[in-house]
Formats: structure tokens, C-alpha cells, sequence
């Protein structure tokens, strides 16, 4: 969707919203959309009274007052960036093109990179759109194999713990570890114990300072300079623990039993 200088944009944000909810997609995927790309187009559709209703039956797509992030009741809504903190890239930069050379391109690939000040003139010269067109067709093939490199873990998720997609993706490993957790108690007629109130958990806090445990030896470390650190952090340790060692009150077989 390009919109020229004589153009309408409240005709043209209206067939942008009637073309997506025509895809009706399941997941709609971006990069630092949380911050920049969705965050324009809600600002652009409320100059015109217009809502950001692409769910179902009309359902607006909204963002979380707690975390910054865009939800939609069904869909999965998700943003490529915050999955790329701990990418160390060539050019210690981290956009899409950036992010992209350190998973899939070498350095014979041709890729298309522009800067937007680097254009002649007015960013909507005629002369300019095929360049534009060529750049953001680009970067949608990018993002959207980019989703697949990142989480093929969650994907493979969903089908494990039978969560739905679009909260399988959005949550930590910590609460899809429940949510499986709780499909197996409920399978087993295990009743899961109740939420606890503001009360009981501050109850359990001073129970906690008064016999606390000690839990593994951690030793002090030296208080020093020093230069190439290696940095070792064993990723989900509990969990792969317990998960290669078949680890749990649920799972846990005897040697008789297993035998």
C-alpha cells in the first residue's frame, strides 16, 4: 500500500485494514512492530476515527499497558525483535538486514540494502517506488523466514502441551511448562491447587524468612579485572534436567516399574 500526495489516506488505511481481515491470518508477524510499525498505524487510524479491527468480529488489536506488546484474542501477534537480544551481529547492529546476514545470507548473496535519506528527492518520486517496492518485499521474505529460525521451538511447543498458538508464543517457558503440567494433572483427575490470595502468599513469605532454605553452595567469586571472559549459562537448566532424566512427582518411574 503506497500512498502518493493526491491520494485519500482514510481510503487507503481502510482498504489496508479490509485486505488483512480478507487474509483472516492466524499469526501476523513483524520486526519491532511492538514499537514502531503498529504503534504509527493506530496513531494514522485514530486521525481518522477508524479502530484497528482486524480480529474476529471486528475484535480491535490492542496494546498491553504492561509490557508494550500488541494482542489480538485468537491470533498471535508477534514481534521478531525482542527474540533477537542475544544475536551478536557483524555490524553489532540489529536490524532486520543485520539480523537476516547472520542467519541465512553470505557474503557472495546480493542483497538489496537502502537507506531512506540515500533516495533522490521526495520519498514518493516515481522513480523511486520500484527500489521501495523491491526493499519492502525483501524484508516481508526475511521476516517471515525469520519466524521460522526463531521459533521452530515454540511451534514444535504447541504441539506437545496442546496450548493454543497464539499463547504458546507469547508466554515464557516457565508458564507453558504449566500449562503442560496442568493438561497432565488434569488427565490424571489430580485436582491443581487454587491461586493463592494477597494474604496467603505474604503468610508464605514469613514462613519462608523464618525456615529457609539453603539451597546449593554458591561461592563467592573473587572480586577482580579481567579480560577475555567467556560467558558459559546453561539455558533452562532445571527443566532440561528433569526432562533428560524423566525428573518429576507425575512422571518419575522406578527401576521395576520401568523394567
Amino acid at each position: 500500500f503506497i500512498l502518493s500526495e493526491d491520494q485519500d489516506e482514510k481510503k487507503l488505511l481502510t482498504e489496508f485494514l479490509s485486505f488483512i481481515r480478507s487474509l483472516d491470518p492466524d499469526c501476523i508477524i513483524t520486526f519491532n512492530g511492538d514499537n514502531f510499525d503498529l504503534p504509527y498505524i493506530e496513531y494514522r487510524l485514530k486521525l481518522y476515527d477508524l479502530d484497528f479491527n482486524i480480529g474476529y468480529a471486528n475484535q480491535k488489536l490492542q496494546q498491553s499497558k504492561i509490557d508494550g506488546r500488541f494482542r489480538l484474542s485468537g491470533k498471535a501477534v508477534v514481534d521478531l525483535y525482542p527474540k533477537t537480544w542475544y544475536i551478536h551481529t557483524k555490524t553489532g547492529k540489529k536490524r532486520l538486514i543485520d539480523i537476516a546476514e547472520y542467519f541465512f545470507f553470505s557474503e557472495e548473496d546480493k542483497i538489496l540494502k537502502l537507506e531512506i535519506p540515500e533516495l533522490p528527492g521526495s520519498l514518493f518520486n516515481k522513480g523511486n517506488i520500484p527500489l521501495l517496492q523491491q526493499y519492502v518485499e525483501q524484508d516481508v521474505k526475511i521476516t517471515f523466514e525469520l519466524f521460522h529460525k526463531l521459533f521452530a521451538g515454540e511451534m514444535a511447543l504447541v504441539k506437545i502441551n496442546g496450548a493454543p498458538y497464539s499463547d504458546v508464543l507469547l508466554q515464557t517457558q516457565r508458564v507453558n511448562g504449566e500449562f503442560l503440567l496442568m493438561r497432565i494433572l488434569f488427565e490424571n483427575n489430580i485436582i491443581i491447587p487454587s491461586k493463592p490470595k494477597k494474604g496467603d502468599i505474604q503468610i508464605n513469605k514469613q514462613k519462608r524468612k523464618e525456615h529457609p532454605h539453603t539451597g546449593g553452595q554458591v561461592i563467592t567469586p573473587k572480586v577482580s579485572t579481567a579480560e577475555n571472559v567467556i560467558i558459559a549459562d546453561f539455558v533452562s537448566m532445571y527443566p532440561t534436567l528433569m526432562s533428560s532424566g524423566n525428573i518429576g512427582s507425575e512422571s518419575f518411574l522406578s527401576d521395576s516399574q520401568f523394567s
